[in-house]
């Protein structure tokens, strides 16, 4: 949605319309490549896109989605020219990297976690501002050489805007004993998601910065608004 708001003129909402109550998990996104690839490092795929102008392809799902707006960001801060190819889902980004049409591909942990586990794919990085604990072997892009970089997926609650503070609160309290339930968090650790849960303000403050980035890196890659 903090994306939505900054891609679509003519939303019927925005997010002044609601009250933001805790966000629920968090899901990184993984830097993948085939498990023939030749690339085992960021070092390894920074160094063909800078030896190979143009020639580096990265699959994503559509344009605008927050896996094709991190490769994007990618692109921008490592200083590459590559070509980001957006796909319509993310098996047909899976199934282009497999079959080597693209070099390497963003895509959500939890969309590629069996195949990972699996060694169909390889990350090569994740994109949160902390290692995984899923993958805790796997660095993130900021260790790798891109210091700054995160992207991440999350979701969360919100209610509409005339919801009285006293329901917010109470919910938000609620919510953070169920996100912190042990079995919770290591459910949605087998689903490629961290358990996070936050105050109606973090989740707030979370939902500016993140349009405040994105438009940024829509700006800066030239997507239209439609």
């Amino acid at each position: 949605t903090t994306i939505s708001t900054q891609l679509f003129k003519n939303l019927p909402y925005t997010m002044d319309d609601f009250k933001q109550v805790s966000t629920v998990s968090f899901f990184d996104l993984a830097l993948l490549v085939n498990s023939d690839s030749p690339f085992r490092s960021v070092a390894d795929l920074l160094a063909y896109a800078k030896a190979h102008p143009g020639k580096l392809n990265i699959g994503t799902i559509s344009t605008g989605s927050t896996q094709n707006l991190a490769a994007d960001l990618f692109k921008s801060m490592a200083g590459i020219d590559a070509q980001v190819v957006p796909y319509d889902s993310s098996s047909q980004v899976v199934t282009a990297l497999r079959g080597n049409q693209v070099q390497a591909a963003f895509e959500i942990v939890p969309s590629v976690i069996g195949q990972i586990k699996a060694k169909a794919l390889i990350p090569l990085a994740v994109t949160g501002d902390t290692r995984f604990s899923g993958l805790p072997d796997i660095p993130t892009l900021a260790e790798s050489g891109l210091q700054g970089y995160e992207a991440t997926s999350w979701n969360g609650l919100s209610l509409p805007r005339d919801t009285p503070d006293a329901v917010v609160d109470a919910l938000a309290k609620d919510i953070a004993l169920v996100v912190a339930s042990p079995d919770v968090k290591k459910k949605l650790l087998d689903l490629g998601a961290e358990a996070h849960s936050s105050t109606p303000a973090e989740m707030t403050a979370r939902v500016r910065a993140d349009q405040l980035k994105w438009k940024a890196v829509i700006d800066k890659a030239g997507i239209p608004r439609q």
